[in-house]
């Protein structure tokens, strides 16, 4: 049987209208507490958080159980036109986003992509296309030219790690496919994915930001994109949010 790896290009035409299914339920992912940390691990800028007594949660949408907040990190490419693993019809565009998180089976991510099932990956597509910047997404890409060396570290405040995000998740349906993870192998298959296709706009001095952060090898990463890999005949499903069960907000805080 053909492997089914991760990332894909996902046809509008070739995917499949899903049936009514439970909002995706994003929790504690909206809390001032606690604090993030942005470190350059070499790879790409890293985000996790810390001094938090109870971690951010997603569950509902496709997914069967309750899956733990890991990590968020950032793929861009050598420039604004082919910066995201995942393609849309065809289309690339300057960034793409992975908020990654485990089974709440497991203790960590290195744990669960051994098991099918065990890892949940949201991907959101940045685009270089204003002339301002992202107001929302300062924090983060200020925090950028102090960690431009390999293994340095910095922090914002816990509640700017995902507000920027939330527009697009909150006004958009998504695609969701299984597949694997795009880094750090072994790539089990078994990865649940949940995709927005639509970008949200930030200026291309915010995406440069990203390319002067520098490898171990002391050259800035200009690219860190995952080739594509075929489809092979997996079922693509896309979730409208006219299919969504009380769909105010798919990213309604729940406590």
């Amino acid at each position: 049987m053909a492997p089914l790896l991760s990332p894909i290009n996902i046809e509008e035409s070739a995917s499949m209208l899903c049936g009514e299914i439970t909002p995706l339920q994003y929790r504690r992912y909206w809390y001032s507490d606690g604090i993030a940390v942005v470190t350059n691990n070499g790879f790409t800028a890293n985000l996790r958080i810390s001094r938090r007594g109870m971690p951010p949660t997603i569950c509902g949408g496709p997914l069967d159980e309750q899956y733990v907040f890991s990590n968020l990190h950032f793929h861009w490419g050598p420039n604004n036109e082919e910066g995201t693993e995942h393609q849309i019809n065809g289309n690339r565009y300057s960034m793409e986003v992975h908020m990654v998180h485990h089974s709440h089976r497991y203790k960590s991510v290195q744990e669960a992509k051994l098991y099918r099932n065990g890892v949940a990956v949201v991907a959101i597509f940045l685009q270089a296309n204003s002339a301002n910047p992202y107001l929302e997404m300062e924090s983060l890409v200020s925090i950028l030219s102090k960690i431009k060396d390999p293994g340095t570290t910095g922090y914002i405040p816990a509640d700017k790690a995902f507000s920027w995000l939330r527009c697009r998740a909150s006004s958009s349906g998504y695609y969701t496919y299984v597949g694997t993870l795009t880094t750090s192998p072994p790539n089990k298959e078994g990865v649940v994915w949940i995709v927005y296709p639509a970008p949200i706009s930030v200026s291309p001095s915010q995406v440069d930001a990203f390319r002067r952060l520098h490898s171990y090898g002391n050259k800035e990463i200009s690219a860190n994109c995952s080739k594509l890999q075929p489809v092979n005949g997996r079922k693509i499903l896309y979730c409208p949010l006219s299919c969504v069960s009380n769909s105010l907000s798919s990213w309604t805080e729940k406590k």
